[in-house]
């Protein structure tokens, strides 16, 4: 709570020094532009005789009084043809050394040189003509005072406003100290009061918090009789009844929990009975979909490379697999010959349609060549881990990590169809049921092509 007065106190703070800064830059901008302009007026006063004859000198003695103030900054005499007669002081040489116009008249304003500010104040030099005797006779009335001033030069005098920065920035820092401070003390005081008034408020609020997480055993100490004692009391009779709903509801939960128990298993039980049988029936249904769309692609075209194409694109889908190939034994049933393939590079089949196939190797030779022996499907989850793979380097590099291959057909056959995954793994009972089938049909299909 105390901290939302702070920000309120610290704005007031800062505003009033803004304004006290203001104010007193405003009070002392103004007493040096009367100082300069006094100063400038004395100055072109004193100059008359110097600027008159045009002396260097006289100049300079006129000058030096001025220049001993610490304000100022440069004093520069101009002829009145604008050429500069005599100048001095620190900064002469950062300003204009020409007058930015006739010096006809006093005026005064700020100007910036080299990164400093300063207050240029302007005044003319007047030199009053003398009378000729004529107009000495005829009275003064015939020619005005006025007109018997000639401006025969101006001076220019800059106060540096380097003092009047110095002021605000010690005023300022004064200001920021005192708000700092003040800051500070409030802050600690505030605290304290805060916390004596918000201390009884802070445990009934931890107490909602505990009754809110279920905590009800606790009670309030109550230590005073205010509104907040009362409040206290009330807190901890609403917790007791609080606590007894609670037990009731409980036990009341617990029988009707255990009324349910049995009736629930039974349900869970028939529930997970009736799933099973679900997905089973929903397996079953995909694979006859399946195997129906397959039998009705493949035995729609006596086109033997379409028909090939379309068995090896259904095992691709159905195994989830990158690369497919179907190989067949020659009629002298030495070496194997590749009827189609597809993801497979060449190398690799280069090297597949060269492997033999003895009649004693059979049985531990090449996968594909134990497939042929035995007529049963084989499964090689990885191919990095077997260790008597002929082949296994070209395998490797075309990046295949696992293969199935499957009889093409009954036992004896001479039709083995492979499917190449480049993740290693085991395909499921499912899927290599499917892939068998899928063989089975396909070599009538073959058969029927040819």
């Amino acid at each position: 709570m105390f901290w939302s007065v702070v920000p309120i106190v610290v704005s007031f703070l800062v505003f009033q020094a803004w304004m006290n800064i203001r104010e007193h830059r405003r009070l002392v901008t103004e007493e040096f532009e009367k100082r300069g302009r006094a100063l400038a007026a004395n100055l072109g006063f004193a100059s008359e005789l110097g600027a008159f004859s045009e002396d260097a000198q006289l100049l300079g003695v006129a000058m030096r009084g001025a220049l001993r103030n610490p304000d100022v900054a440069y004093v520069i005499v101009h002829a009145g043809d604008g050429r500069i007669l005599a100048s001095g002081g620190r900064q002469v040489t950062a300003v204009s050394q020409s007058p930015e116009g006739p010096i006809d008249r006093a005026q005064s304003r700020h100007v910036e040189r080299a990164g400093q500010r300063f207050i240029e104040f302007v005044s003319p030099i007047v030199s009053e003509e003398t009378q000729t005797p004529d107009e000495v006779l005829m009275g003064t009335r015939i020619r005005p005072q006025t007109e018997r001033e000639k401006i025969i030069g101006g001076v220019r005098v800059g106060l540096s406003l380097a003092g009047v920065e110095e002021q605000v920035r010690a005023l300022a820092k004064l200001w920021g100290g005192i708000t700092v401070a003040f800051l500070a003390v409030s802050a600690v005081v505030i605290y304290g009061f805060s916390r004596r008034i918000t201390k009884p408020v802070k445990q009934l609020t931890e107490q909602a918090q505990k009754i809110a997480a279920g905590q009800l055993e606790e009670q309030i100490a109550v230590q005073s009789r205010d509104e907040i004692g009362q409040l206290a009391t009330a807190f901890n009779r609403m917790t007791g009844s609080l606590q007894v709903t609670m037990n009731d509801r409980a036990q009341a939960l617990a029988e009707l929990q255990e009324l349910n128990r049995t009736l629930e298993d039974r349900i869970r039980q028939r529930t997970l009975e009736l799933e099973e049988r679900g997905v089973a029936l929903e397996h079953s249904l995909e694979d006859v979909r399946a195997m129906g769309e397959v039998s009705r692609t493949i035995g729609s075209s006596l086109d033997l490379g379409e028909v090939l194409n379309t068995i090896s694109t259904h095992a691709l889908r159905l195994a989830g697999a990158d690369a497919c190939g179907i190989f067949e034994l020659d009629a002298a049933r030495e070496h194997l010959v590749i009827v189609w393939s597809m993801g497979l590079d060449e190398k690799l089949l280069k090297n597949l349609e060269g492997t033999r196939a003895p009649g004693e190797a059979r049985a531990n030779g090449d996968p594909i060549v134990r497939v042929l022996a035995t007529g049963q499907p084989l499964q090689m989850p990885d191919l990095a881990a077997e260790a008597r793979l002929p082949g296994q380097e070209e395998y490797l590099r075309a990046g295949l990590r696992a293969l199935l291959a499957l009889p093409m057909g009954s036992a004896g056959a001479s039709h083995i169809m492979v499917v190449y995954r480049r993740e290693p793994g085991r395909l499921d009972e499912r899927a290599v049921e499917l892939l068998s089938t899928l063989a089975n049909q396909s070599r009538v299909a073959i058969d029927n092509a040819r």
